[in-house]
């Protein structure tokens, strides 16, 4: 077999199999796959900018839950920066299954696939491509991918040095018929949330309470009995038994208030797996001590810079010291009511801070998060812009610091306290006193507010821009759209019965029940088009979108649908929640050529009274003044997710209360016409009860269907539209 140097390998994925998404940092998220006895296994692979061929790095398994795929793990374990930071490889696999797919745990859970003969060769064609350390291959996962991590220790432990589980456990029959035999003393980490109603800490008949788990690998280390525990801060602990040979550890991280989540409550749970993981080889101990906190990981040296956090936290962390919570990214509002947002600014995510919990999220909790070190030195007025959202009757404050050289103290430059009301606010702040300085940072402090009220306290930011100068407006040819100068004319065979109106000196074209618009609009979409506007709605129709078109015949991969109840065109950006929303589409992601009209759509087909208004719309190549308009329309790569048109679909039918304990509902539109099933499975896989929904609500009782405590997958099927639902039965 002909070697390939690593550099090599990515660009020949790129270029002849296009497996390769690119990011800011260049060519280092690698989508692909390896064929196992017969089988295609799907694989994503992260390479660090970092990465030295001359210079062995550890490997890390990151294995997703069951339901889950491989972007939920990569995204909510978020590896990238510590993996630049400290040199190493990551690899997160997809588990078969379809919408059940896992990893074989020997139980049926999670499927019966050779998923250890999948790993062993995973494991073999990453070193074949890459220089790997032998000694230091490391697993971890979420839930079902933390039982996974689990078994590889077991049954593969002549590859794995350690492993991380993460609301993960070990099923009893493991250590009971003694499955599980690894060959060398094997360091383990568990990290669980106190509220974790899924896989508990106190175990049950299936899995082994969390610290017979620890027992139990200290037991095979020939480790100490008891644990030394030292305390965590708002509640949470780490206890961790010593003395097992080689200088090996088990030790179990308790998060005081966490759920069945990768990440919550006062605990860095990336930062702690990575810790954990350098201290050990396959030999043992190799450090006894964590890393200290590197506050400045990389460094960013090109302006405008910008960030919205869609993909990941970026080049921005959690300190993992000096503060009581995390911040979180989001993009559906936060769990608590009258706090926090219900949609990002820019794009669909934002970072914000959860303040829910007493002793956990607040009273006063701080938040810390760290910028990227940024190298001023041919700026000559710096500045940071951001927008920042402090809604709740609690709110307590948002601090902006700065220090220089990675050292010293901070000091404040923004500072904003109380509840500024619902809205996304714009801040800037000159830092020109910082010009031509090679190293500065920043960091955002969210402290939580106090009271019996202080979970009414999130605070949120989003959109942060930093470049020469405050100056951001936009340049000449960047204008916007003025529809007093179109003909707005009927769109096929679409516009029924609706109106149309024009305002703020044609700036905002508003749309009146059941309407399809177009304007004649020569342009010539490229790889580089975006499309940005602002919408608001008075009430939920069917269709509410925008696109492009080349004739008058129906297009739906051509539409991006932003709002509604059908399932129809292009519906990445469908996440319309209420007030006016800006949209930043980079068209020439989703297709490329000639156009000749711009089409707006306000489609109602079934009623009449709602009104969408579409204002400030333009259209350019890259760049249109605002840095992270520009930067994310140069980087962003988006899949194209289309809907199939239905005026009643499963994605109507809603699930609730969740969490429940007695009974639940199951309500589907009344309008529907169509013969709807419900087929519940446990957690095995195991069908537990099948019947047939009508129109309304349809209640269900867990105790006479037999569902006791856990979670299970709802299979509900409105002729062949499917759709699935996780209910937690407490």
């Amino acid at each position: 077999m002909k070697n390939y140097s690593p550099t090599k390998v990515i660009l020949w994925l790129c270029a002849s199999i296009l497996l390769c998404n690119v990011t800011l940092y260049g060519q280092q998220i690698i989508d692909t796959s390896i064929n196992v006895n017969g089988v295609n296994r799907q694989y994503r692979l992260y390479v660090p900018q970092s990465y030295n061929a001359s210079a062995p790095v550890p490997l890390i398994l990151n294995f997703h839950g069951f339901t889950n795929n491989i972007s939920t793990q990569y995204n909510q374990s978020d590896f990238t920066q510590l993996a630049e930071a400290n040199q190493f490889i990551f690899v997160t696999p997809q588990g078969l299954g379809g919408f059940f797919s896992g990893w074989a745990i020997n139980n049926s859970f999670g499927g019966n696939n050779d998923d250890l003969g999948f790993t062993d060769a995973l494991i073999d064609k990453i070193k074949e491509e890459y220089s790997i350390n032998d000694k230091r291959i490391y697993a971890t996962g979420f839930s079902n991918g933390g039982f996974f991590s689990y078994r590889l220790a077991c049954e593969l432990s002549n590859r794995i040095a350690a492993v991380a589980s993460v609301a993960g456990s070990m099923t009893r029959s493991w250590i009971t018929t003694n499955q599980c035999q690894p060959q060398h003393p094997t360091a383990v980490l568990q990290i669980t949330g106190t509220n974790d109603n899924v896989i508990s800490i106190n175990g049950n008949a299936t899995n082994e309470p969390i610290r017979g788990v620890m027992e139990y690998w200290s037991a095979s280390n020939n480790g100490a009995i008891n644990p030394d525990i030292i305390d965590l801060g708002s509640g949470s602990t780490r206890s961790i038994w010593r003395n097992g040979d080689n200088g090996v550890t088990a030790e179990f991280i308790k998060v005081q208030g966490k759920g069945h989540s990768w990440n919550g409550g006062n605990v860095n749970t990336s930062q702690e797996v990575w810790n954990f993981f350098s201290r050990f080889d396959i030999d043992g101990e190799i450090n006894s001590t964590p890393p200290v906190e590197t506050d400045c990981i990389t460094t960013v040296g090109t302006f405008p810079y910008a960030e919205s956090f869609e993909t990941n936290f970026g080049q921005w962390t959690n300190t993992s010291t000096g503060d009581d919570i995390n911040w979180s990214r989001d993009s559906s509002g936060t769990p608590s009511s009258q706090t926090g947002p219900s949609t990002a600014v820019d794009g669909n995510v934002y970072l914000y801070v959860e303040a829910s919990g007493n002793g956990t999220g607040f009273p006063n909790k701080k938040a810390i998060l760290n910028s990227p070190c940024l190298d001023f030195t041919n700026l000559n007025e710096p500045s940071l812009s951001f927008q920042s959202h402090m809604y709740g009757s609690t709110i307590n404050n948002l601090i902006v610091e700065v220090r220089t050289n990675n050292e010293g103290n901070w000091t404040t430059v923004f500072s904003k306290s109380g509840n500024q009301g619902n809205a996304w606010v714009q801040e800037s702040i000159d830092l020109s006193i910082y010009a031509g300085i090679s190293s500065v940072q920043l960091r955002y402090i969210a402290t939580t507010g106090n009271g019996t009220s202080g979970w009414q306290s999130d605070i949120a930011i989003d959109a942060i821009s930093i470049q020469n100068g405050l100056d951001d407006t936009d340049p000449p040819g960047c204008a916007t759209l003025n529809f007093n100068d179109f003909a707005i004319a009927s769109f096929s065979n679409q516009d029924a019965a609706g109106t149309f109106s024009t305002g703020n000196n044609g700036a905002s074209l508003s749309l009146t029940n059941n309407t399809w618009k177009t304007i004649a609009l020569d342009y010539n979409i490229t790889s580089q088009t975006v499309l940005e506007f602002d919408f608001s709605s008075s009430s939920e129709g069917e269709i509410h979108g925008i696109g492009f078109e080349t004739n008058n015949t129906l297009t739906s991969s051509r539409y991006f649908k932003v709002h509604g109840t059908q399932n129809y065109g292009v519906t990445n950006y469908n996440t319309y929640a209420g007030g006016t929303t800006t949209y930043v589409i980079p068209v020439g992601s989703f297709y490329t050529g000639p156009a000749n009209q711009l089409v707006f759509i306000n489609d109602n087909d079934g009623g009449f009274g709602n009104t969408s208004t579409f204002s400030n719309v333009k259209i350019y190549e890259g760049s249109c003044g605002s840095t992270r308009m520009a930067i994310r329309a140069r980087t962003e790569v988006v899949a194209a997710v289309i809907g199939t048109e239905d005026e009643v679909n499963s994605a109507m039918v809603s699930v609730y209360p969740n969490p429940t304990r007695n009974q639940f509902s199951i309500a589907i539109p009344l309008e529907s016409s169509k013969t709807a099933t419900v087929r519940i499975y446990n957690t095995l896989g195991q069908e537990v009860y099948k019947g047939i929904l009508q129109p309304g609500n349809t209640l269900l009782n867990t105790q006479e269907i037999k569902m006791s405590a856990g979670m299970y997958v709802l299979e509900i099927n409105l002729e062949k539209n499917i759709s699935r639902h996780k209910l937690i039965v407490n």
